[in-house]
């Protein structure tokens, strides 16, 4: 499976579990989660970050920087990772709370790009 199908079979999963349990869930893709669920009321809002892999079990997955920075300043912020994609789908959540007792580590990366002329001298 190519990482774009397993983005959107875990959203499909991701989404109708949200439906089942009495909310609304719709696609967001941006301020560092993916779906926007509302419990039917209203009262219950998630900001839900979808993780997804093939493998049967997931022990680590990182977060990309607007990801961390909800995870951290968004108390409606959600983890939802769907293991065994395309065999055994499994649906696991974490509140913000929890995940955040999770972070391991914090690594940034940064790309820089150069062009010719942008180097004084080469060695």
């Amino acid at each position: 499976m190519t990482n774009q199908q397993i983005k959107r079979a875990a959203y499909d999963r991701v989404m109708k579990w949200e439906q089942e349990q009495g909310r609304t869930c719709q696609v967001h893709e941006n301020d560092g989660y993916d779906l926007l669920s509302r419990s039917v009321d209203g009262d219950e809002i998630r900001h839900i970050e979808v993780k997804g892999t093939t493998a049967r079990s997931a022990s680590q997955f990182a977060l990309e920087v607007p990801e961390f920075n909800a995870m951290r300043e968004d108390e409606r912020w959600w983890l939802y990772i769907v293991t065994g994609i395309g065999d055994r789908p499994a649906l696991h959540s974490l509140d913000r709370a929890r995940a955040l007792n999770h972070l391991c580590g914090i690594y940034y990366q940064f790309l820089l790009k150069f062009g010719v002329g942008d180097f004084t001298n080469d060695a």
